[in-house]
């Protein structure tokens, strides 16, 4: 694990200098926020907004089956992080800095984070799925947090790959071997997914039940044959809570 393009709950550090994945599922990253980035005003309103996101305590147990069991305190919520390639949950512990005679310049911070791991008795390997009739892609394992606003929080999950064969029926689905005639996915409170030419596919929850599952999204529509990208965000309407249930992306041939 080498790629340095690590982006958090959409926020991507200006400069990434080195990372340390030694205490993997824990990572280190040595940034520096710089007075360049137009983001913020100064390079320490880079680092605020990073603790915005941080927990001041997390758990990351390793299960026998191989994932790991990811608890943030109440401060902070379980966000999802990539690193360009793949994605994960995963909690922020506050970013270490330390101001000195430069700091309205360049302020250098270490982001200390813990990625979620996939339960292996959840998550199939791909390599050995028998059913390779049915590609899939695993968005996000769930989440959920609660929030203090009402309609202006969004969660990015990623960009994700998925390489169509142009026949096949492509969906958001709660299960790698779901079967959107009947299976239910859990969304609050709006999924949006979009493709690379910038058009969206938008499915909100109910309002009368914010929590109620309800039928899996056909999403073939933004695709077209051979390698996609489509990008999934989670936006809060009602207030409450943020979150969903467990997402794939699945192809049905019939």
């Amino acid at each position: 694990m080498d790629n340095l393009d690590w982006i958090f709950n959409g926020l991507r550090p200006y400069w990434i200098q080195s990372m340390d994945d030694s205490s993997f599922p824990q990572i280190t990253l040595h940034c520096a926020a710089y007075y360049e980035d137009s983001r913020y005003e100064t390079p320490l309103d880079e680092i605020k907004a990073f603790k915005e996101m941080a927990c001041l305590k997390i758990t990351n147990e390793i299960t026998e089956s191989g994932g790991s069991d990811l608890q943030a305190s109440i401060d902070g919520p379980i966000i999802p992080i990539s690193d360009g390639i793949d994605n994960w949950l995963g909690a922020l512990y506050y970013p270490k800095y330390g101001p000195d005679e430069f700091a309205m310049e360049l302020i250098e911070f270490d982001l200390i984070f813990e990625l979620q791991l996939v339960n292996k008795e959840v998550i199939p390997d791909p390599l050995t799925t028998p059913d390779t009739t049915k590609p899939y892609n695993l968005i996000t394992q769930g989440y959920t947090y609660l929030i203090n606003t009402v309609g202006t929080a969004t969660q990015y999950l990623g960009t994700f790959t998925f390489n169509w064969d142009g026949i096949g029926r492509v969906y958001v689905a709660s299960d790698w071997q779901a079967d959107p005639a009947t299976d239910l996915i859990n969304i609050d409170d709006q999924l949006i997914v979009s493709n690379a030419d910038g058009n969206s596919f938008e499915r909100s929850c109910n309002a009368g039940n914010h929590y109620a599952p309800g039928p899996d999204i056909e999403v073939t529509s933004l695709l077209h044959e051979g390698i996609n990208e489509l990008t999934f965000t989670i936006k809060d309407i009602y207030g409450g809570k943020i979150g969903c249930g467990y997402l794939f992306l699945i192809q049905v041939n019939d």
